[in-house]
Parts: C-alpha cells; sequence; structure tokens
C-alpha cells in the first residue's frame, strides 16, 4: 500500500493476529503504523530504504526517552561558521526565499554538532515536518510554493505556508518530545 496509513492504522491493527509480540513496519514510511504498534506496547522493528524514514523510525520507534531540551534547541538553531550553502545555492527562488534557504543551511550543519544520535534524528524528523507543512502538497515536485505563500487567499486556507521554518520547527519540537516513550520493548530501525 502506498501512502500514508494513518487512515488504516487501527483497522491494520484490528485485523492483526492477537497474539503477536513483535511487529515488522517493514516499508516503513513515516512510522504511523509502527508507532501505533508500539503504543500497544508491541516490540517493533521497523524498516525503510529512505534516509528520512530511517530517521522517523530512529526518533519515534527505537528511542525510548531522548529529547531535544532547551539547549539543544538553541544550538540547532544558533550560528555556525561550518556551514555550506548547498540549500541557499540550489533551491532559492526556488521553494525557498533566501533567507529560508540559508536557515536550512545553517540548521542542517547544525544537526551535526548534536551528541547524541536520537537527538539528530528527532531533529530532523521535527524539521522534516515543518517542511512538509511549509511545502505545498507535502513533496518538492511542487514549484509554486513561493508563489502560493504570497497568496492571501491560500494562505487563510493553509496559514503554515507564510510561516517561518524556525516558527514551525519551534511549534512542533514540543509536540515531536511528547511523542516519546518507552514501552518496555527493545525497538529497532
Amino acid at each position: 500500500y502506498l501512502g500514508s496509513k494513518e487512515r488504516l492504522v487501527e483497522w491494520i491493527y484490528e485485523k492483526s493476529p492477537k497474539n503477536i509480540t513483535t511487529f515488522l513496519d517493514a516499508f516503513s514510511g513515516t512510522s504511523v503504523v509502527g508507532f501505533y504498534f508500539k503504543t500497544k506496547n508491541k516490540k517493533i522493528i521497523s524498516n525503510d530504504f529512505l534516509q528520512f524514514n530511517y530517521h522517523i523510525a530512529k526518533a519515534l520507534i527505537e528511542n525510548k526517552n531522548t529529547k531535544l531540551n532547551e539547549t539543544d534547541i538553541g544550538l540547532l538553531l544558533g550560528e555556525n561558521g561550518k556551514v555550506d550553502s548547498f540549500i541557499e545555492d540550489t533551491f532559492t527562488n526556488v521553494f525557498f526565499e533566501q533567507d529560508q534557504a540559508r536557515f536550512l543551511d545553517q540548521f542542517r550543519a547544525n544537526v551535526d554538532l548534536l551528541q547524541n544520535d536520537y537527538k539528530k534524528s528527532l531533529a530532523l524528523t521535527v524539521m522534516n515536518r515543518a517542511l512538509t507543512r511549509k511545502i505545498l502538497l507535502w513533496h518538492f515536485a511542487h514549484l509554486s510554493a513561493l508563489r502560493y505563500s504570497k497568496d492571501p487567499d491560500r494562505i487563510r486556507r493553509n496559514p503554515s505556508i507564510a510561516r517561518t521554518l524556525k516558527e514551525l520547527f519551534l511549534e512542533l519540537v514540543y509536540e515531536y518530545n511528547e511523542a516519546i516513550f518507552d514501552n518496555g520493548q527493545e525497538n529497532t530501525t
């Protein structure tokens, strides 16, 4: 099944064998199914070949208790002299205004300064979610994001497209921190 299983997750759980203790979330995508089974205290083995999906599973499935604290958030949003300009050079005026592209380059460089792999995955996961709120249709094949972010009618329907990535990240980081829990299992990605 290609696409989000969020609407199907309860049905999938209800149709699964009742005596299972381990759930393999193959092709896990955004880990919606694995996360639901984690809430049911099943051991989760999560697998996906896309790197961003790996980070989602590492942050929300395998991670038992590591959250981003205020120091981490300050580090992620701070200035760092070790920044390349790949996003700024490649995607300014394509998907992002220059300041937002520069912010993403800075953020990505700062992720590498975190000393914990769960924190790195969580930071990337939260920013990934912020990007899906800002970029229309939740993917980067849509080239009208900049134009739409200035259209009052579109902004009324989806205010996130006019907000900065920093604002979206700060709003989402606490929600994601709250989603991290230990279900008593050794979940793996």
